[in-house]
């Protein structure tokens, strides 16, 4: 996924190249990171100051960030992160978070993944869940628009594999607010990605290639 932030810089989500998770924690390889890049400077682009490691990393330690997005309003980056064997994350980081580890693969989740691990050392995930029907988080976005107040500063992801969609609310580093939309939004199906208008409407796109946007029912 690409995606320019508010400050004009390019954002683009690489996954971990199939290695097993070698490579997310290499900050010599652009895979399993966050990258972020100038695209008005440099030849072809230059690399912004604040980058961690003098290269286009931004924040690394991910499996395969299936969608990432930025609320604007609070100036935080969701990033679903799907996992490998028991669990599937969604990761919330400040745009000043440059050089953040979300763990993979020395962790899964909240828990180690290959033998022991030291979990201060990571960026723990803001909210988790098992598999079991589900198996792979698609991010979505926090929602700002005005045709559903009601969900403003909610965030709306998905599992491709159960079709569940659900919402949250991120508050000063807690997850509340969570709702189970799934059934009021079951025409959706598996979705593979979310998007806005430039009225911060929500929309959906499923594995056979459908578009829906999700309105109010009063």
């Amino acid at each position: 996924m690409l995606l320019f932030g508010p400050e004009g810089l390019l954002y683009v989500a690489v996954g971990d190249g199939g290695s097993g998770g070698s490579t997310a924690q290499d900050t010599t390889s652009l895979l399993g990171s966050i990258l972020r890049i100038d695209v008005d400077r440099g030849d072809p682009y230059a690399i912004p100051a604040g980058n961690p490691f003098d290269d286009e990393i931004w924040v690394y330690g991910l499996r395969n960030p299936w969608r990432f997005s930025i609320d604007p309003t609070e100036r935080l980056v969701y990033i679903g992160d799907v996992g490998q064997d028991t669990f599937e994350e969604i990761n919330v980081v400040s745009l000043d978070g440059a050089g953040s580890n979300f763990g993979w693969f020395s962790m899964e989740g909240s828990g180690c993944f290959r033998g022991g691990c030291d979990s201060a050392a990571f960026v723990l995930p803001a909210f988790e869940y098992r598999h079991g029907d589900a198996c792979s988080v698609t991010g979505g976005w926090v929602y700002r628009g005005p045709a559903i107040p009601e969900l403003d500063g909610h965030y709306i992801y998905a599992d491709w594999c159960s079709g569940f969609v659900g919402s949250f609310r991120y508050d000063d580093g807690d997850v509340v607010d969570e709702v189970d939309w799934t059934r009021d939004l079951a025409e959706v199906g598996q979705v593979t990605s979310f998007g806005l208008d430039n009225a911060g409407e929500l929309y959906t796109v499923n594995w056979d290639g459908e578009l829906f946007k999700i309105v109010p029912a009063r």
